[in-house]
């Protein structure tokens, strides 16, 4: 008798959790990236649930890269677009590719975790970390060769 009532109940949570208003979130990142260097990608979230919720975000970024802060878990309140943000580190050079963003969101009762993605895949390219090569030549140009193991020796004639 309980199974009788308790199924169709769940399978009408699931069916609302599916239609309930979709979230939009969109990932802001240089256009270029350091090798090596940790960068902020940005999320913007807008959504328009009516009342306050808690959604998990999963940025599907690049095998190449090293992250922290990830899944993020954000609380939705009406009317408000949110930001967040997560560090990324390139290791590896060339192009690379960030898939759609995935969120999870609990159903109207609670009983389904409820996946869905938004979004737009992006690419960028990784190119050396110029910065630190400009460290190696402002330390030739002050005449700071010592620091780099150079020693000057006198030769005859």
């Amino acid at each position: 008798m309980f199974m009788v009532i308790l199924v169709p109940v769940a399978v009408l949570d699931l069916l609302v959790g599916l239609r309930i208003a979709r979230v939009k979130i969109t990932r802001q990142l240089p256009n270029n990236l350091s090798l090596g260097s940790w960068i902020k990608v940005n999320l913007e979230i807008r959504h328009r649930f009516i009342r306050p919720a808690f959604i998990q975000v999963f940025d599907h970024y690049p095998l190449d890269t090293k992250t922290n802060l990830l899944p993020l878990t954000v609380k939705l309140t009406p009317g408000n677009i949110s930001k967040i943000y997560y560090r990324l580190q390139p290791v590896k050079r060339g192009d690379i590719n960030f898939g759609k963003i995935q969120y999870r969101h609990l159903s109207l009762l609670g009983l389904w975790h409820v996946n869905k993605f938004s979004g737009q895949p992006t690419s960028t390219r990784v190119y050396p970390n110029f910065g630190e090569i400009k460290k190696y030549i402002l330390l030739g140009l002050d005449d700071r060769t010592s620091q780099l193991g150079i020693r000057r020796q006198q030769r005859r004639g």
